[in-house]
């Protein structure tokens, strides 16, 4: 039934008395047979009654208690549909970041990075700054106009914890700058190097610029969920206040494809409700530059397969779970 059209006749009977099917035909400008259609469904629900005189048959309510009972189990079944509405809306807060690492490492990582953001489950870029392939990176940020890119500044602190405090802040801020300077919008997210996250000196004063500059500070890499380390930063961070996601995890273990795919969905379905998670995937083609210089050229392969697979991404909303960007935290 359309429902419109039935609670007007309902009510126009109602408030008019019995009619026959000419007259509600000509009062509401429809065919007779789409009148007809709707005048049965309204008494197969014992709301309208019709009653013969003569050689017309007149269209009357039944009884206003029966109409009562319709609209309250109309009532009853809206409500019921609410309540579950609700409780999908409240399942749906769960949020999860998908970062492809080493963005702009080489040109055939970005390549891959880039497939995987357009065509997969990757919801944010983290570029890799003064690297090979940083300027096609670039390049590809504004030609694409993707505004869901932070910054990695991993491999510029790598093995370098002896740097001063001056000149680690003064690099991640000139970092900042320049990048917003040939993108025209500032990073999405900032990612210290290891070293960095255990200077507390260091992560404080980086994390209460992101914090003023509303760029979230993605929390350090906990490696196949060795939820120990770098535990005072991330007691830092929240007491700082600065925005970052719940949970973080890395797959830095060479795994099989299936694996993989399982220990996603595994980690997954273990985050509390209300809660986000960041996954870090290093997707990436492979050509012999990116052989020469990068290291686990087997896991970007695989990784960049993970980030494409819908049966994948279908398994994820089945539990519940908006992708996003740091942008959209």
């Amino acid at each position: 039934m359309n429902d419109d059209l039935g609670f007007q006749l309902l009510l126009y009977i109602k408030d008019n008395g019995a009619h026959t099917a000419t007259e509600l035909s000509e009062v509401f400008n429809i065919k007779r047979t789409t009148l007809l259609y709707q005048l049965n469904f309204l008494i197969e629900k014992k709301l309208v009654d019709k009653e013969k005189k003569g050689r017309e048959v007149y269209f009357k309510i039944n009884s206003l208690s029966s109409i009562e009972s319709y609209f309250r189990d109309k009532i009853d079944i809206l409500n019921s549909q609410l309540d579950k509405l609700v409780l999908d809306t409240t399942k749906l807060n769960r949020k999860l970041v998908v970062i492809a690492d080493d963005f702009g490492l080489t040109k055939s990582i970005s390549d891959g990075c880039l497939v995987a953001y357009n065509s997969g489950i990757i919801s944010e870029l983290a570029l890799i700054l003064n690297s090979n392939g940083t300027k096609y990176a670039l390049d590809k940020i504004i030609e694409a106009n993707i505004r869901n890119v932070g910054l990695n500044f991993e491999y510029e602190f790598a093995n370098n914890e002896h740097i001063s405090q001056t000149e680690a802040i003064n690099s991640i801020k000139s970092g900042i700058f320049n990048f917003q300077k040939d993108v025209g919008f500032k990073p999405s997210s900032i990612y210290l190097a290891k070293e960095l996250y255990l200077r507390l000196e260091i992560l404080e004063e980086i994390a209460n610029y992101c914090k003023e500059n509303s760029i979230s500070l993605r929390l350090p890499k906990i490696i196949n969920q060795n939820k120990s380390e770098n535990y005072a930063a991330e007691v830092m961070m929240n007491r700082v206040g600065v925005k970052t996601t719940d949970f973080n995890t890395t797959f830095e273990k060479t795994f099989s494809i299936y694996k993989l795919k399982n220990n996603i969905l595994n980690i997954l379905n273990n985050i509390e409700e209300n809660k986000s998670l960041e996954i870090n995937l290093s997707p990436g083609f492979i050509d012999r530059e990116t052989v020469e210089l990068v290291d686990q050229i087997i896991d970007r392969g695989k990784h960049l397969v993970i980030s494409i697979d819908n049966e994948l991404e279908e398994e994820i909303k089945k539990l519940n779970y908006q992708i996003v960007s740091f942008n959209q935290l």
